[in-house]
């Protein structure tokens, strides 16, 4: 478990500190939620296909990111059925980031 703190703190950085950024930046605070959601989802494939490159396949990781993003969507005001959407959006992206990452782990 230790091993996958590391993406547990970038999980933290893009849900929680990333829209909090955004939002204090006059000249792109008008980034819509598309936009979010996107930079999100490349962020996050970019974080998996690292730590899956570093370690080995683990369920874990697409349910860290899930179980992270359910408080951040809700303190966001997302409703629960949109929570519920984001954090499984965002668990198949890290589960196809890490198997990317498996496939160029050195062997």
């Amino acid at each position: 478990m230790k091993k996958y703190l590391p993406f547990a703190i970038e999980c933290i950085f893009l849900f929680y500190l990333m829209p909090l950024i955004i939002s204090f930046i006059p000249i792109i605070s008008g980034i819509n939620e598309m936009m979010s959601l996107v930079i999100n989802i490349f962020l996050l494939t970019i974080f998996a296909l690292f730590c899956g490159r570093k370690n080995r396949f683990s369920i874990l990781l697409p349910l860290i990111t899930a179980v992270i993003f359910l408080p951040a969507g809700l303190i966001l005001g997302y409703s629960p059925m949109r929570v519920g959407i984001f954090a499984g959006i965002y668990a198949v992206v890290a589960l196809v980031g890490e198997l990317l990452g498996l496939m160029f782990k050195k062997k």
